[in-house]
């Protein structure tokens, strides 16, 4: 275990955050060295975040954080990370666009298209309901891309990381392919 990626997964996990198997840079998917140290010393890591009352979870390509007394209960971050992918998901049928869009890093998807859906009453009150009190954009930007779940790629365009393309495929029980 590397004492100072030890830290860096300590302060994003700690912030709500998760730890994605790949970065994205400049359009391309790299591996993450955070994701690599989780994976190399897993059980270290497991029993020093159970040591302190969490529990480190294991989610298709990304780590995350969950309490661990609370253990089968979905917390209010993770109630508004999935309504909020499960909107996004609406709006792409919507759209007619295919999930791949928001998956493959060389793609993306344009929140200028989303603005649409910022003004739509449905939206709204499914994000009044969570209680979330910005628009579908601004609550991507909150709850996906701050805590590391989604990402802009080169070209600006909205991108689901790992933790966000395992989020969306739990949610809508399909997987999106990406070559």
């Amino acid at each position: 275990m590397n004492p100072e990626k030890s830290k860096s997964i300590y302060k994003i996990l700690n912030n709500g955050s998760v730890v994605n198997k790949y970065q994205i840079e400049s359009g391309h998917k790299l591996p993450n060295p955070l994701y690599t140290d989780i994976i190399e010393n897993e059980q270290l890591y497991k029993d020093l975040y159970r040591n302190i009352g969490l529990e480190l979870h294991h989610i298709d390509g990304a780590y995350m954080l969950r309490d661990f007394d609370v253990l089968g209960q979905v917390g209010k971050p993770a109630m508004k990370i999935m309504a909020v992918v499960d909107l996004l998901g609406k709006a792409l049928q919507v759209m007619s666009l295919h999930p791949e869009i928001i998956t493959e890093p060389s793609a993306g998807l344009d929140l200028e298209k989303l603005k649409s859906f910022d003004e739509d009453s449905e939206f709204n009150d499914i994000l009044k309901v969570c209680d979330m009190k910005g628009t579908l954009t601004e609550e991507i930007k909150k709850n996906l891309v701050s805590r590391g779940i989604a990402t802009f790629n080169a070209s600006g365009r909205f991108v689901l990381n790992e933790s966000g393309k395992a989020f969306y495929e739990a949610l809508h029980n399909e997987a999106c392919e990406v070559s």
